[in-house]
């Protein structure tokens, strides 16, 4: 778009979980639960104009926003 844009991913574990949003390169925001039963996540970031974005983990993902 020639603009930032904002990026958000969440989901819902059933057990422990890690969520990691990555900008050229960098974790940029990280989330965790090492307990047990069930919780909602969330990661966040505000991607620059050109820049390469992904998030890796290891639940499903349940939802993905772009705002451009």
């Amino acid at each position: 778009t020639g603009r930032p844009i904002m990026v958000s991913a969440t989901g819902v574990n059933s057990t422990a979980y890690q969520a990691n949003m990555v900008v050229n390169g960098s974790t940029v925001n990280y989330n965790a639960f090492a307990g047990t039963g069930s919780s909602r996540w969330s990661v966040v970031a505000i991607v620059p104009a050109g820049a390469t974005y992904q998030v890796t983990l290891n639940e499903s993902l349940e939802k993905w926003w772009e705002l451009r």
